[in-house]
């Protein structure tokens, strides 16, 4: 394992960066959150491995800059100014985020040469403008030339993907009936797109409450232009449906009979191609497998996807009713081998709500498109709110959670990628352990046991080479042992858990949050019954790794802390684990027992002797026991609140049983 721990990790490929662009842009430029932050939440979520200096350098190549270059302030000075000499006050945006007036005139303090750049110059590609809105008139669109700021992150987006994102995108305000009469112009562009269809009929609704035009009236835009694409990318995904409906639907006559209805009661079918697409090969091959007709796989995603499309314009796109939704077409898609689509759902939930299942779902789904690293990552982050949330769920949701926890570490097995030895002997002690519980009131009696096996799957994914994941596992779950671990009893494996995450932060150059988990190492080991020399040893290498990157102050504390500890350090390697004072040869000592040999520890070279050539032992026929099997699949059988775990031998992935001679305890 030492091996696999020294291992370089896998350099990112050109294909590996183009997938996480956007989710840089989004988490970097967007959301103007921290590199630091940035990098972790790509490769949690993405799996996604490099140093600073890499990101410093792809950002800087894909312009993902914070800094606004000297040419766009000369021209926001010199736009400013000119629209100051017209009486109008303007707002200033730089990638989303505002341009305030103290910025503007604090550039011009530090340079004092005169602007060179024209009144008319084009406006840059990351800058836009408005008109802050006052009591008595509408917010003025920015320039024609500009009305919504391009996002670098997606060069030239196809039909389906401004479909599904129009209305989410549509940075302008819908006026209002007052306000058209103020311009006249604006009432006329409107009038001038030709409504021949009942879907722009209900769109030029304004007094509709559920209108989507009115949803998005936080930022200004050019809405002639922002209404045009949204119409044309009605009719595009209109004809789409059409054509999908003509190949699949036209022997079905309950389908269509569906879609009429569905569709009289719900005019916007914007986006709903994203959400009903089926790949014809993998239908063909889900019906030649189990038997079912083209009903079966069509019917229930059309019902679903106007169902979503309801509760999208009912409730809002991050409600719980729509995300349920979101999940149900999710595992749909991904029985019917659509891991594209399925993942687009997945996604859509985790956004906003971090859920084990979807968690889980979502890991399955990159597995089986060979996407390892980001399954991986996933896999831990299940792992980690299972472990924690175990004594809130019921026992039935428990079950359900380990037996698809089980059938991704499957998937990920399948795949041969990286060493998985060490992970999976944890999978199978976990599922041992699992196996003790039968009712309700057991859940809170082997909690304490799963935190202590999450803190082997940590130990063993930062072997992998999932430092990053590993050490946000580490930190979850010794924020949230405080009340499940009794503090002597298990005092030697929290203080094991801290000294490991302690050696993770190190690696990273996080000296002094490693000098505070070495601190919490040894304030742990205070309330241990039993002292271990060898992990006394490697409180002592630590403390003089750190010391040399620590303040003085954190030093003395380390210090007063490992005096404790280092008296240990001097017994006799025989009583490495037992207190001072208490040894077998002192008892025996200050007994009355007669004086017997025999009950002294063999020399070494007695034991060797005995290794080299062992007795045979012959166990009778009816003492052989069965070896032990694990469950990947949980079942509820019997009379009340009893439940067993029914046994697996890993039948889903075709391999040798892992758990076969695991013990009951880990």
């Amino acid at each position: 394992m030492a091996d696999a721990g020294s291992r370089k990790r896998k350099r990112p490929t050109n294909e590996d960066w183009e997938r996480v662009k956007s989710t840089a842009y989004q988490l970097y430029i967007r959301e103007d959150k921290k590199l630091k932050y940035t990098m972790g939440e790509v490769e949690r979520f993405h799996g996604l491995q490099a140093g600073e200096r890499k990101w410093k350098e792809k950002l800087k190549a894909w312009g993902y800059t914070k800094n606004i270059p000297t040419q766009h302030w000369q021209w926001i000075c010199a736009k400013g100014t000119k629209r100051k000499n017209e009486e109008k006050d303007t707002v200033f945006l730089h990638r989303h985020h505002q341009v305030t007036t103290e910025m503007i005139e604090g550039f011009k303090r530090r340079k004092t040469e005169t602007c060179t750049v024209p009144f008319d110059a084009a406006t840059p590609s990351d800058i836009t403008y408005h008109t802050p809105p006052l009591q008595d008139q509408t917010h003025e669109p920015s320039s024609p030339s500009q009305g919504m700021c391009h996002d670098p992150a997606v060069d030239s987006p196809t039909p389906s993907e401004i479909s599904r994102s129009s209305l989410d995108n549509a940075y302008f305000v819908c006026p209002s009936a007052s306000d058209t009469e103020k311009y006249p112009s604006s009432k006329t562009d409107l009038e001038r797109l030709q409504r021949h269809n009942p879907i722009d009929a209900w769109l030029s609704q304004n007094d509709d409450p559920w209108n989507p035009l009115r949803y998005a009236s936080h930022q200004v835009g050019t809405a002639s232009d922002v209404i045009a694409k949204h119409h044309k990318a009605l009719f595009e995904e209109g004809s789409r449906v059409e054509d999908i409906l003509q190949l699949n639907l036209t022997s079905y006559q309950p389908v269509e009979e569906c879609v009429t209805e569905e569709h009289t009661a719900l005019l916007d079918l914007s986006g709903i191609r994203e959400h009903i697409y089926v790949d014809s090969s993998s239908a063909r091959e889900m019906e030649q497998n189990n038997g079912s007709s083209a009903d079966d796989i069509y019917e229930p995603m059309l019902s679903l996807s106007l169902r979503l499309l309801e509760h999208q314009c009912k409730y809002g796109d991050t409600a719980s009713q729509t995300l349920e939704i979101h999940f149900e077409m999710a595992k749909l898609l991904e029985e019917i081998g659509n891991y594209q689509e399925a993942e687009y759902h997945c996604r859509k939930i985790i956004t906003d709500h971090c859920q084990t299942d979807v968690e889980i779902l979502l890991g399955l789904i990159l597995a089986k498109c060979q996407r390892f690293q980001e399954s991986m990552a996933l896999l831990i982050r299940a792992l980690t709110s299972f472990i924690i949330q175990f004594d809130i769920n019921s026992l039935h949701w428990n079950m359900t959670l380990a037996h698809e926890i089980e059938l991704l570490c499957t998937e990920l097995v399948l795949l041969g990628e990286g060493d998985h030895a060490g992970w999976s002997l944890c999978l199978c002690q976990l599922m041992t352990t699992l196996k003790e519980t039968s009712s309700e009131c057991a859940l809170s009696r082997i909690h304490p046991q799963l935190f202590i096996h999450g803190f082997s799957f940590a130990y063993e994914f930062s072997l992998v080479g999932f430092t990053e994941s590993a050490g946000w596992m580490y930190e979850d779950l010794l924020h949230n042992c405080l009340g499940v671990l009794d503090i002597v009893h298990h005092a030697l494996v929290k203080a094991s858990a801290h000294q490991r995450f302690g050696a993770l932060l190190r690696k990273q150059g996080r000296w002094r949050s490693s000098a505070d988990q070495l601190l919490l190492a040894c304030k742990s080991l205070k309330y241990s019954e039993k002292i271990d020399r060898k992990f006394c040893s490697e409180l002592e290498m630590d403390y003089l790794e750190l010391a040399p990157y620590l303040e003085y102050s954190m030093t003395q504390q380390l210090t007063e802390a490992l005096e404790y500890i280092r008296p240990y350090l001097l017994l006799p390697l025989g009583d490495a684990s037992e207190p001072a004072g208490s040894s077998r040869v002192a008892d025996f000592m200050n007994s009355d027992l007669p004086i017997s040999f025999s009950g002294f520890r063999r020399s070494v070279l007695d034991q060797l002797d005995e290794f080299a050539a062992p007795p045979r032992v012959t166990v009778p026929p009816e003492k052989i026991l069965e070896p032990i099997v694990l469950t990947s699949s949980a079942s509820l059988s019997g009379s009340g609140n009893l439940v067993t775990w029914s046994n697996s031998d890993w039948e889903y992935a075709g391999i040798p049983r892992l758990s076969d001679g695991v013990s009951t305890t880990s």
